[in-house]
């Protein structure tokens, strides 16, 4: 593959990684550079996204985009919201003002930031509200057992309060998931490895998911993260061109969703739609993070 476009495209702009180890590195570099850049464009006031409406506190703490305010998706201190407008619940768009998968993303983007903040603030707004993290369908809005503990082992990972009574929760682990809630697993599972902690169950569940879906980039760093280190494949499959255009953001010819780690269908479509390309970036950060330590 000529990469030589994609060095040329990326002359103009300034967003920096650490330097890759090795050619392929380089490229995936320069790619991840290129498609941050080309977002700004879809990034509204607050840096977040709204082509993807109420979920988009999840896609952007997933993203970690460095024009991303987040906090501009709080209410009080650790009451979160799905966007910045704090009102789908209020005008029907959704049955919760936010859902265990947007604070899932957004301990991702604590960790991406470095911001044990967020997580005391979350914590500190849950065990005052009964775990209640917000209004709409409790199934939606409990924060659960395997939720406090992914949040209290990021705060002591971050150098933050000790929450004993939550780092002693016990785990509990789905397996047959598919679609978005597979994606929530390894979600899940890459979390508590960033913080040092993951258990047989967990990567039972990993290993189901790649072996269910290893064309899934996302699936596949989880895998070689836990298996042989080696980030080959999902490097290949993030510079493939099918789903990742080197030179553009991907667009509905290339996949209808925009969002493919959370999908079972990844046809394309004539939408006429651009995708803002979180689900490259958030991996494609992933790797270089652990390439470059």
């Amino acid at each position: 593959m000529n990469y030589l476009p994609l060095l040329l495209l990326l002359s103009c702009h300034s967003y920096q990684v650490k330097e890759p180890i090795s050619y392929e590195t380089e490229a995936l570099r320069t790619k991840y550079e290129l498609y941050l850049n080309l977002q700004i464009p879809f990034l509204d006031n607050s840096g977040f996204l709204p082509s993807f409406g109420c979920d988009q506190l999840l896609f952007v703490s997933l993203d970690c985009h460095k024009k991303t305010a987040i906090s501009d998706a709080e209410g009080e201190p650790g009451q979160w919201f799905r966007d910045t407008t704090k009102t789908c619940f209020d005008r029907g768009a959704s049955q919760s003002d936010i859902s265990r998968d947007m604070l899932l993303g957004l301990a991702h983007y604590a960790l991406c930031k470095g911001d044990n903040a967020i997580i005391e603030r979350t914590l500190s707004y849950g065990s005052s509200h009964e775990w209640i993290m917000g209004r709409g369908l409790v199934s939606r809005t409990f924060f659960t057992d395997n939720m406090k503990k992914t949040y209290a082992l990021i705060s002591k990972y971050l150098g933050g309060i000790e929450h004993k009574d939550l780092l002693g929760l016990k785990d509990f682990w789905s397996f047959g998931q598919t679609g978005y809630e597979a994606h929530l697993v390894i979600l899940q599972a890459l979390a508590r490895s960033k913080v040092g902690n993951i258990d047989q169950s967990l990567r039972e569940r990993i290993e189901e998911q790649y072996s269910r879906q290893p064309d899934n980039a996302l699936f596949s760093f989880a895998h070689h993260k836990f298996t042989d280190g080696n980030y080959q494949q999902p490097i290949e499959e993030l510079m493939d061109q099918t789903h990742f255009p080197s030179d553009s953001l991907p667009t509905s010819l290339n996949q209808c969703t925009d969002y493919l780690w959370s999908q079972e269908n990844w046809a394309p479509c004539d939408e006429n739609k651009t995708h803002p390309g979180v689900d490259f970036v958030f991996v494609a950060r992933l790797i270089l993070e652990e390439l470059n330590g």
